[in-house]
């Protein structure tokens, strides 16, 4: 991939600020390409990283999607950028949702590839995964679920908090936590 980036480090300071979308005193949204974004920063810079990139589909959306056998190495592109860009304490959390192979009632395992490829090759540690349910999720794949009935609806996503150093990430739980019941 070849990007037209500007030279000097005012030229991408004025082009990230052409691209703030809000800014508050904990930090800004940018409306712009995410790898693009990644270059104008500076190494070691970045606290947090939430994404939930296009998903390896079988039929090609206008947003844009990999196929299965080429989205590790194109999401993997991504997370190395990432990697250099987080700080120490920092956190990458990214929600991949999944598919089934070509033509077969076979879940695919694109997304765990790239999170071993994530861990393994790049140097990421996983803190924690999560599992999000979305109960309104369309029923899908329509071949495996509504016409043959071999498949249940899929509505689960996995959702990955990775991090460089599991030890420094910064995490306040008490922030999410609710009373037992009795």
């Amino acid at each position: 991939m070849k990007l037209n980036m500007p030279v000097s480090m005012q030229e991408r300071k004025c082009q990230m600020k052409n691209n703030a979308g809000y800014k508050t005193a904990y930090g800004e949204c940018l409306c712009i390409d995410s790898l693009e974004a990644l270059h104008f920063l500076e190494d070691n810079s970045v606290n947090l990283v939430v994404t939930s990139p296009p998903f390896a589909l079988q039929r090609k959306k206008a947003y844009g999607n990999e196929e299965q056998s080429e989205y590790v190495d194109w999401l993997c592109q991504f997370a190395e950028l990432v990697y250099r860009k987080l700080r120490d304490d920092g956190s990458f959390v990214i929600d991949i949702g999944g598919a089934y192979e070509k033509g077969t009632p076979s879940y695919s395992l694109y997304q765990f590839r790239a999170l071993v490829k994530m861990c393994d090759v790049i140097g990421f540690k996983l803190a924690q995964p999560f599992y999000w349910h979305n109960p309104s999720a369309l029923p899908a794949p329509i071949e495996w679920v509504n016409k043959r009935k071999l498949r249940a609806k899929t509505s689960v996503n996995t959702v990955w908090w990775l991090c460089k150093n599991p030890l420094q990430c910064k995490a306040n739980v008490s922030n999410v936590l609710t009373p037992y019941s009795a």
